[in-house]
């Protein structure tokens, strides 16, 4: 999850639908290279009006190409989410790319960030915690099911979650500072700013 990282997978992915131009997964994979650099609050590293319209664009000829996807419809889905602010058409998005594979992982972990945005917290949680059933070893879904705790303002289980998250590493700065916003609505600052010391030398 860097940007030069997401540049490179988005390289692959041009020389993927290059190679073959009806190959949806490879536009799905296009689609999220593209709003991961154009949202900061994921990796960033393009202007959203730059990036956004080509996320959309490759979701939408994902869709198009094979309608049964999940994977398109999620990459459609996070494109409605981060940058139309089209809550009602994520959703269905969202719930269609489940419909078709109830087990993909990255529908559920971006579906629980919907339902936040939504205020519907307890079904966020239900998301994120499913997504770490399915890959218990994931370490991004480890640090956002802490995230989503400290939004649900439970905040111990947001420690614990964040401490566990942490021993699969400890140099992620991201979860150094989920930690540290936990700690603080604990009034446990000496410990939050450890964390966010932490979080500037990884």
């Amino acid at each position: 999850r860097t940007e030069a990282a997401i540049k490179q997978a988005l390289t692959y992915f041009q020389q993927a639908v290059a190679a073959d131009p009806g190959y949806a997964p490879a536009y799905s994979g296009l689609a999220d290279c593209y709003w991961s650099l154009g949202a900061s609050s994921v990796v960033g590293g393009l202007p959203p009006r730059q990036a956004m319209p080509e996320a959309q664009s490759a979701a939408l000829k994902a869709v198009e190409i094979d309608g049964s996807l999940a994977e398109a419809h999620t990459s459609l889905a996070q494109v409605h989410l981060l940058y139309d602010w089209d809550f009602a058409a994520a959703e269905k998005e969202f719930k269609r790319a489940l419909e078709l594979d109830p087990d993909y992982t990255a529908a559920h972990h971006w579906y629980s960030h919907c339902l936040l945005v939504l205020g519907r917290t307890e079904e966020s949680l239900a998301e994120s915690r499913r997504a770490l059933e399915l890959e218990p070893l994931q370490l991004v879904v480890n640090f956002h099911l802490g995230w989503h705790y400290l939004y649900a303002r439970q905040y111990d289980e947001a420690i614990e979650q964040d401490r566990r998250a942490l021993e699969l590493d400890p140099a992620f700065p991201q979860g150094q500072r989920y930690s540290a916003w936990a700690f603080l609505q604990k009034g446990r600052q000496e410990e939050a700013i450890a964390s966010l010391r932490a979080a500037l030398t990884t």
